[in-house]
């Protein structure tokens, strides 16, 4: 998990942000709680290397990365 903020100059604004891994066993049961939140990213685990570094955020790659294999690490025991 990490946390990261990304700064809206024209609106001159900070948004902040997480990234985390888990596992959706019901996408159905997924809402958006749109007070609290603009936006959500769910991203597969075999999509990621498809994803622009520009389009991310910062060390995106290589926190998501270290994320899943914490996770695969851990996920069987």
């Amino acid at each position: 998990m990490k946390t990261y903020n990304v700064f809206i100059d024209e609106e001159d604004r900070v948004v902040p942000g997480i990234l985390f891994v888990a596992e959706i066993l019901n996408v159905d049961d997924l809402t958006l709680n749109e007070k609290n939140h603009s936006e959500i990213q769910w991203v597969e685990k075999d999509k990621i290397s498809e994803m622009a570094p520009e389009d991310c955020v910062p060390d995106f790659h290589d926190t998501v990365e270290k994320a899943f294999r914490i996770y695969d690490l851990y996920k069987n025991k």
